[in-house]
């Protein structure tokens, strides 16, 4: 008869490894739903709106200094912001809210498959974020691709230990 095999204790990095990936998966669906929150809003929004918003939200800072560089990129990223703009916007957010709220949630169920799953799509976001970045460099997204790769690396190590533990 074979004798059962014993669960073994995770290592104290694998503890710390786990934290860190039920923190971060948490602040990933999170941030999905705010994005899913985001592109339902813009259903709702008018272009015209979010030009009349970010004009009022601008208008006191470009009083006292007319040359604000953010003042000034949002004025003219509202004025840009058309209907098709606001489409592939609501398209955008609601597919990435959907999918990142999705796969977190898996993630923290444990559901096993849910792992290169996870993996396939942030790798797929942040292939798309390295692209935008290669035509209009942004410090923001400089940082969203910092952060989607260290997920997708804790992903990738809290599965690793799962499957070195028998169940």
């Amino acid at each position: 008869m074979k004798p059962l095999a014993r669960r073994q204790k995770p290592s104290d990095a694998a503890r710390l490894t786990h934290g860190i990936f039920d923190v971060l998966v948490f602040l990933k669906g999170l941030n999905g739903l705010l994005e899913l929150a985001g592109g339902a809003a813009l259903i709702f929004t008018s272009g015209d709106a979010i030009n009349r918003l970010v004009q009022r939200l601008t208008a006191q800072e470009l009083s006292v200094d007319p040359g604000d560089f953010v003042a000034n990129t949002l004025l003219r990223w509202a004025q840009g912001f058309g209907h098709d703009a606001q489409s592939l916007a609501i398209f955008y957010l609601l597919f990435h809210g959907i999918v990142k709220t999705s796969l977190a949630a898996l993630l923290l169920m444990g559901k096993t498959w849910a792992y290169p799953a996870a993996v396939f799509f942030f790798t797929l976001f942040v292939a798309y974020l390295l692209f935008r970045l290669t035509r209009d460099w942004s410090w923001p997204i400089s940082g969203l691709v910092a952060l989607d790769i260290l997920t997708i690396t804790v992903i990738l190590l809290d599965w690793r230990a799962k499957r070195r533990l028998p169940v």
